[in-house]
């Protein structure tokens, strides 16, 4: 290469750049050269020549400025790469073109037959090695696609495409065809489950690391994988997620934090309370008992599973160091709740209390006990534990819905459903309010009115399992 520049046009000698050896490595590398056995690309050293000439700079000045560099870049790809690309080469042979610039680093020899037979034409590769535009090692078992072409080939894909997709999952396959031959732990292994995981994650094909040697694959994919699953998470791709966090789960185990994520988007697939996902609650708790967060999942769970009696049982072994650092509000809340599921309402009512008269400001202590006097009638009562949570400012839809059923329940019906109308009509999403005023219209025979109660809060997304039984409840639509 050094060589070509001291004389590139034969015709004027005059024009000659002698390359120091900086310079002469950099130009090397950003033309396609590797390392001493590989070369760099003879159509761009050509073009650098006369770009370099034609703006009276060297080389090196062309490539280190970011807008010459960029005029070059174009001018390779409009005048002699997409003539090649458009003109010369086959549809199988653009395509195989096109999976090869989306390998991270070589291209095995081994892969060459399977990506002959995914772009249809057994001889696509062999016609791009005979056009310069790949380069073999000294064995002649790797290729590598000089990074120009690499990179004005991925101009010609659409990033998240089906093709895309699709493309990746080839090279996956190509990939996991090789472990399937040999699956030791070995250096070369090692390299291949990564590039497996890599385009099966480019793929957006995560079930397919339910077929991954997860002991073959590097901790150091940890970080990359927790950022997928917190991607997947947001969009609300659970399904997904799930096989994102059960490998991590493996590569990790020893991380509570997987496990509970784990075991909340098992639950979001499943149901509450499901049996894959109290195993990994438990997990979580296990390793990280001195978070509040894993006992809360934990409780939580158990409710929903109606073992409340587990729950308490894990509370009353604590020792009073233990207590004082994992029982925080939603842990002494949840406590309180299984304690009146086992039927010592007593001793749920006297916990909340204390919090009450200590001033908290935790809404469910409020609502949980204004919903117990409730339950015993003792109307007054209750409105005064929602008027001091009201006058502390730590009042919410959880404890307005309690207030409203205590309003309608003492006799004062109209000034229940004035409330459940203000919060209907500013947009509220709790769908307790829906249901409840749809079911008082519905004992006032107001069926049309109930009925637009219901599809506001369909409309707005908010239905649960109370609100479809009232729907149920109402008489087909009158003319």
């Amino acid at each position: 290469m050094a060589t070509y520049f001291r004389r590139p046009f034969k015709d004027r000698p005059q024009v000659s750049w002698s390359l120091n050896d900086p310079d002469k490595e950099f130009i090397y590398k950003w033309l396609g050269g590797n390392d001493a056995k590989e070369r760099a690309h003879p159509l761009a050293m050509t073009l650098l020549a006369s770009l370099a000439d034609g703006r009276r700079k060297t080389p090196a000045q062309i490539l280190k400025n970011f807008e010459e560099r960029n005029v070059m870049i174009k001018d390779l790809d409009s005048q002699l790469f997409t003539d090649l690309y458009e003109q010369v080469l086959s549809p199988s042979q653009q395509h195989l073109l096109r999976l090869f610039s989306l390998y991270r680093e070589g291209i095995p020899d081994l892969h060459m037959s399977r990506l002959n037979e995914a772009v249809g034409d057994e001889n696509a590769f062999q016609r791009l090695n005979q056009r310069c535009l790949l380069t073999a090692n000294d064995r002649g078992n790797w290729y590598n696609l000089h990074s120009l072409i690499a990179e004005m080939t991925q101009k010609r894909i659409e990033v998240k495409s089906q093709e895309y997709w699709r493309d990746n999952d080839i090279i996956a396959d190509a990939w996991r065809a090789q472990l399937k031959i040999s699956s030791h732990i070995s250096p070369p292994n090692i390299q291949a489950a990564g590039h497996v995981l890599y385009h099966l994650t480019e793929a957006e094909n995560y079930e397919g690391y339910y077929e991954l040697y997860d002991k073959l694959l590097r901790k150091d994919v940890i970080p990359h994988l927790a950022q997928v699953s917190r991607r997947l998470s947001q969009a609300k791709r659970h399904k997904e997620d799930r096989c994102v966090l059960d490998l991590l789960v493996k590569l990790d185990p020893h991380e509570p934090k997987y496990h509970r994520f784990l075991a909340q988007t098992i639950e979001t697939l499943k149901s509450k309370g499901d049996d894959d996902a109290l195993r990994h609650y438990r997990e979580a708790y296990d390793l990280k008992s001195t978070f509040p967060q894993h006992l809360a999942d934990l409780g939580r769970c158990l409710l929903a599973r109606n073992e409340p009696k587990i729950f308490n049982e894990m509370v009353e072994k604590l020792t009073p160091q233990e207590y004082r650092g994992v029982m925080d509000n939603h842990n002494l809340a949840i406590y309180a709740t299984c304690l009146e599921k086992v039927g010592d309402g007593e001793k749920a009512s006297r916990l909340r209390r204390e919090q009450i008269d200590a001033g908290s400001n935790f809404p469910s202590f409020y609502a949980d006990e204004a919903n117990d006097l409730l339950s015993q009638k003792r109307y007054q009562d209750a409105l005064e534990i929602i008027g001091k949570a009201e006058a502390r400012k730590c009042a919410n839809n959880h404890t307005l819905a309690i207030k409203t059923k205590i309003l309608e329940e003492s006799g004062e019906e109209d000034e229940a459903s004035r409330l459940r109308r203000e919060q209907i009509d500013a947009g509220s999403s709790n769908p307790a309010f829906y249901a409840d005023e749809a079911n008082y219209l519905i004992n006032k025979h107001r069926y049309n009115e109930a009925r637009a109660i219901i599809e506001k809060a369909e409309k707005r997304g908010c239905t649960d399992d109370y609100t479809d039984n009232i729907k149920a409840k109402l008489p087909p639509p009158s003319d």
